[in-house]
């Protein structure tokens, strides 16, 4: 319902659906009917080759506005990877167009300008942000919803200012506005709110206060999570964003060099930020501890950790020299607690205390 490729098309997986359906109907006796009609006509679309969406999104692109901008064609009506959209389509070779672009996300949008708006199905699960940058952002003065008789589609209405004695209703009226307050007033508020909030801020993040004479401060930009929480990042760094995998349903490659980066002058509303936090160890530590219960072996790590203990006891008992000596003979490499090789976030055992450092 919702692509614009040819329904036969490899990418659209019709025939792996139908066949999936119609073996799993053979358990249910009461819907085999009905699977083996909607086999039948859905084999019917795809034999004919005919997609009417697609035949009328070509027609457009065939007779494009004169101006020089770009058509847009809202690739992301579901706020997440759109059935009929695959990652691997392309506007030139599959639309034939290289005067198009798909649009799944809303940076893509920043300081464009199209020529065309074309949405191919009902966008009220569309991301909020990039639905309402395309439609009232100014970003183009031709909007063309594409949607078949039994579709239904709406669109949502743009924001207003709320009613109240200070913004009433448009009359379409001109209304006298009130007398503006007095600039020293206005002053005096804006550096009450402004020291109010940055001295919320820093009371809730006394850690960061400089430890030494050689600690150095950089500029930071302090972004708010939709959790309520925030974090300060540093203002000419860059983080690792991750939004455009799970909307676009790209692969998620997890090794540290290539997870995608965004300056943080770049971070927008809506983008999905991954940090490494204090405290985070305990936060995988639960999660392995619930693969390692899942894969039935919940006492694993604490039968891994016995030794810990047991050479605590040991080293408390015939000391560190001792201990090392013999654990030597046997063949194992010892390393100083105090210091590690370059780049090294092993973790490493003081022998002196028994405690063990995660870095």
């Amino acid at each position: 319902m919702l692509t614009v490729l040819p329904f036969n098309d490899a990418r659209l997986g019709l025939d792996a659906i139908m066949n999936n359906l119609a073996h799993v109907s053979q358990s249910v006796p009461g819907i085999r009917a009905a699977v083996d009609d909607l086999a039948s006509l859905v084999r019917s679309l795809a034999s004919e080759n005919v997609n009417p969406k697609r035949e009328r999104a070509l027609a457009m692109l065939e007779s494009p506005p004169e101006e020089g901008e770009p058509v847009a064609i809202l690739a992301n009506i579901c706020g997440s990877p759109t059935p009929g959209w695959p990652i691997t389509m392309e506007a030139e070779s599959d639309l034939g167009s290289t005067a198009v672009e798909l649009v799944r996300l809303r940076r893509q949008t920043r300081n464009a300008l199209f020529a065309r708006l074309i949405i191919p199905g009902n966008p009220w699960f569309a991301p909020a942000g990039l639905l309402f940058d395309l439609l009232y952002g100014g970003r183009t003065s031709d909007i063309v919803v594409l949607t078949y008789r039994a579709e239904r589609a709406s669109l949502p209405a743009p924001r207003r200012l709320p009613q109240d004695t200070h913004f009433p209703a448009p009359s379409g009226q001109s209304r006298q506005l009130p007398e503006a307050s007095q600039p020293d007033e206005e002053i005096q508020l804006d550096s009450w709110a402004h020291e109010s909030f940055w001295s919320s801020i820093h009371a809730q993040h006394t850690d960061v206060a400089p430890t030494s004479d050689k600690d150095v401060t950089v500029d930071a930009r302090f972004v708010l999570f939709a959790d309520g929480s925030g974090a300060f990042l540093p203002e000419d760094g860059r983080v690792v964003e991750v939004s455009a995998l799970f909307e676009t349903g790209a692969n998620f490659d997890i090794t540290e060099d290539k997870l995608p980066r965004t300056s943080v002058r770049d971070l927008e509303e809506g983008d999905l930020v991954m940090l490494r936090l204090t405290g985070s160890g305990d936060y995988l530590d639960d999660v392995a501890d619930s693969l390692i219960e899942k894969a039935g072996e919940a006492g694993l790590r604490g039968r891994a950790l016995q030794w810990k203990d047991r050479l605590h006891e040991v080293i408390k008992r015939h000391g560190e020299g001792v201990v090392a000596m013999k654990v030597r003979g046997l063949g194992v490499r010892l390393r100083s607690p105090n210091t590690s090789g370059p780049g090294q976030v092993t973790p490493s055992w003081h022998l002196k205390t028994g405690r063990h450092f995660k870095v």
